[in-house]
C-alpha cells in the first residue's frame, strides 16, 4: 500500500543521480530505519476500515446461505402444498433477518466512527446522523433485492407479507454477533455508566437542560439507535472518543442489564 509520504519524502532528492537513484535510495532507506514516521495509519480510519470488511463479510456469508437454502426454498413455493409455501416465506424472510439485524448494527457503527471526522453543526455530520436512521430500512430492502435474485420463484409481495412473523432485527442482531454479554460485560457496562452520567453532568453545569435532548423523540430510541437531536448524538460520540466503546452495544448494555440512566440528585453530588 503507498503512502503520501511515499511519493514527497525526499522528493528534491529525486533529481540527483541516474534517474534519481540517488534520492530513491535515501527514501528506502530512511523508511526503513524510521517506519514509524512513514507509516502514520489514522486509528479512526482503521476502524471504519474494520467494520468495512465486515460488512463484507457479513453480505458474502448470507449470499452464500442464500444458495444453499435456495433449493429447497424454491421447490416449496413452486409446488402445490399451500403451508410449505407459507413456511418456505417464512424461512426465507427469517434468514434475511438473520443478516439484516447484524448488518444495521455494523452499518449504524460505521457511519458514528465516520461522523467523528466531521464538526457536529457540518452537513456531513447530518447526513450520517440522517442515513443512521434509515439503516434498517435501506439494509432489509438491500437483502429482499438480493433474496428475490437469487430465489427466481420468490414473490417480493408475499416476501414483504412474512416479516411481522421473522425474528425481529434487534434480536436477530444479538443472536447472530454474539451475546451482548461476551461484547459487554455488567461491571463494563457500569463503568460506561459512570462515564456517560459524568458527560452528563458536565453539560448540565454548562447550563443546558439535558430533559430537552430527548424533546419529541422516544428516550430509548434515541439512545440505543440515533434521533434528530445533533447535540444529544455529540454527547453519545464524546463518550466513544473516551471509551472507544460501540456505542450502540453500550446502550443496548444498559438496558440489558437493567442499569439506571437516569441522572439522580446522588449522581450530581458524586461527581
Amino acid at each position: 500500500m503507498s503512502h503520501e509520504s511515499d511519493r514527497y519524502v525526499f522528493k528534491f532528492l529525486g533529481s540527483f543521480g541516474p534517474g534519481g537513484t540517488f534520492g530513491l535510495f535515501a527514501e528506502k532507506l530512511c523508511q526503513a530505519f524510521f517506519n514509524d514516521a512513514y507509516d502514520q495509519t489514522d486509528p479512526a480510519q482503521e476502524r471504519v476500515d474494520k467494520i468495512d470488511k465486515q460488512i463484507r463479510d457479513q453480505r458474502a456469508e448470507y449470499v452464500d446461505e442464500l444458495f444453499e437454502e435456495k433449493g429447497d426454498i424454491g421447490r416449496a413455493i413452486e409446488g402445490f402444498n399451500e403451508e410449505n409455501r407459507k413456511q418456505a416465506y417464512v424461512k426465507l424472510a427469517t434468514l434475511i433477518n438473520k443478516y439484516r439485524g447484524t448488518i444495521t448494527r455494523l452499518e449504524q457503527s460505521r457511519l458514528a466512527r465516520e461522523r467523528l471526522f466531521f464538526k457536529p453543526d457540518s452537513v456531513q455530520y447530518k447526513k450520517r446522523m440522517e442515513a443512521a436512521k434509515t439503516c434498517d430500512a435501506d439494509t432489509l430492502d438491500n437483502l429482499m433485492k438480493m433474496a428475490l435474485h437469487v430465489v427466481k420463484a420468490a414473490d417480493s409481495h408475499d416476501l414483504s407479507e412474512q416479516f411481522g412473523k421473522a425474528e425481529s432485527a434487534r434480536g436477530a442482531a444479538d443472536v447472530e454477533f454474539g451475546d451482548i454479554e461476551k461484547r459487554v460485560s455488567k461491571r463494563e457496562a457500569e463503568q460506561l455508566l459512570a462515564a456517560w452520567k459524568k458527560i452528563l453532568v458536565e453539560y448540565e453545569k454548562e447550563g443546558n437542560n439535558i430533559d430537552a435532548l430527548f424533546e419529541g423523540e422516544n428516550k430509548d430510541d434515541a439512545l440505543v439507535g440515533g434521533g434528530d437531536n445533533a447535540t444529544l448524538e455529540g454527547l453519545k460520540d464524546k463518550l466513544f472518543i473516551q471509551t472507544g466503546q460501540d456505542q450502540y452495544d453500550t446502550f443496548f448494555a444498559f438496558d440489558h442489564y437493567g442499569l439506571n440512566q437516569r441522572l439522580t440528585d446522588q449522581d450530581r453530588a458524586q461527581i
